[in-house]
């Protein structure tokens, strides 16, 4: 609290522009007052003098700082707003609302390319072409509009989270991105025996990682998991990121009357409902417990794929840096519309089998063992079905009763 008879204000300047001392510290402070709110900051001098000079370079601070649309609080800078969010978000992960991941995934945003764009800006200050400018610095760092959309929803996150606060009166105008569905490649029949085949005959194989300079990046050995993951993901429907957080525990061989894989891990992209896999996924999963075995693992508490990594995204990276080898092997990196495959290939694969070999499936039920919807089938999987893939069904009949009249 000022002391009353300290308080003087700056000759020549705004009369809301003011010097004061408080009983707490020995300088005197310097305080303005715009639009509802209040800033202030010591001057760090005991001089009078002194300090209406440092009340003035204080205002004037302010005032470029307000012109450019950068903070002039802490309370509204966007980088304060962004940390409460994340705070508040974490207690709604805490009580199982939303997904674990969610922080993790938003902070790496956040860190990459959101501070260092917005990090000086105050919230009220971000307007509909302040973000547009951000999308195309995204765009032109080769981001894509999904992910682009993704990083809109944070962002508005953070505008909410200030709205709340009462720190901005609105939320500002977003611009319209328009998402074209890009689904991945696939591997039919005979590019899928290829594929694992050659994962098998590679077992063992070291390969070198050069750069564009030709220098040694990284040595990478070609496992057994390697050839076990292609089979386990085509035969049970799941993600990379599945497998990323697959323990032996939450798989459970199911005999009767059915031959299958109960698979109860946490859930991933907002579905958690327990998957069921093809029968030979059965015997693939024996098998890879059986390599664990050898390697000193295969507890309940152990991962399925490389439980020597407790760093889950680096086991992943491992995997997908073997994968990447085997495609380029095969040649078979991207598909005849030169559609880029990854090891999220093979969920799709899994799918595409489904649709165009299981005999009655409802597209529903597929939906949910492979938690997604029935739109995302139909949008990223159907897009690839043609007539000549299901070409017996397109031409069957329904079995007709012989009657007096012409048959058709």
């Amino acid at each position: 609290m000022p002391i009353p008879d300290t308080i003087q204000a700056v000759p020549k300047y705004p009369g809301k522009l003011v010097i004061f001392r408080i009983a707490a510290s020995p300088f005197y402070w310097a305080r303005y007052y715009d639009s509802g709110r209040i800033f202030k900051c010591s001057t760090k001098t005991e001089n009078k003098a002194d300090a209406l000079k440092g009340a003035i370079a204080f205002y004037e601070k302010l005032l470029v700082r307000k012109s450019g649309g950068l903070a002039i609080g802490k309370n509204s800078r966007f980088e304060v707003c962004a940390t409460e969010m994340l705070k508040l978000q974490e207690a709604r992960i805490k009580r199982g609302e939303l997904n674990t991941r969610i922080n993790y995934e938003e902070k790496s945003r956040l860190r990459k390319h959101m501070l260092p764009f917005f990090r000086a800006y105050e919230v009220g200050n971000i307007d509909y072409f302040t973000i547009e400018s951000y999308l195309n610095t995204l765009t032109d760092a080769g981001l894509k509009v999904a992910t682009l959309q993704l990083h809109a929803s944070l962002l508005r996150k953070v505008l909410k989270h200030a709205h709340r606060k009462q720190i901005i009166p609105h939320l500002p105008a977003f611009p319209t991105l328009t998402l074209q569905d890009d689904p991945r490649g696939y591997f039919n029949s005979a590019q899928y025996s290829k594929l694992y085949n050659k994962a098998k005959s590679l077992i063992g194989e070291d390969l070198v990682q050069r750069d564009a300079k030709d220098l040694v990046q990284r040595h990478v050995r070609i496992t057994e998991e390697l050839y076990n993951l292609i089979l386990f993901m085509v035969n049970t429907f799941v993600r990379p990121t599945d497998i990323k957080i697959l323990q032996n525990k939450h798989v459970e061989i199911v005999r009767k009357p059915h031959l299958f894989l109960r698979l109860v891990h946490q859930g991933t992209k907002k579905h958690s409902q327990p998957m069921v896999s093809m029968p030979i996924a059965v015997k693939i999963f024996e098998g890879q417990l059986k390599y664990q075995k050898q390697r000193n693992y295969g507890k309940p508490d152990d991962y399925v794929f490389m439980p020597e990594n407790q760093n889950r995204e680096y086991a992943l990276v491992q995997l997908r840096r073997q994968f990447a080898y085997l495609l380029d092997t095969t040649k078979l990196k991207r598909d005849a519309k030169g559609t880029e495959r990854t090891l999220y290939s093979l969920r799709h694969t899994a799918i595409m089998f489904r649709l165009t070999n299981a005999e009655n499936l409802d597209m529903f039920t597929l939906a949910r063992n492979a938690r997604t919807s029935v739109e995302m089938i139909q949008r990223f999987y159907g897009s690839h079905l043609h007539g000549e893939m299901n070409v017996e069904k397109l031409q069957s009949r329904k079995a007709t009763r012989i009657t007096n009249t012409v048959r058709e």
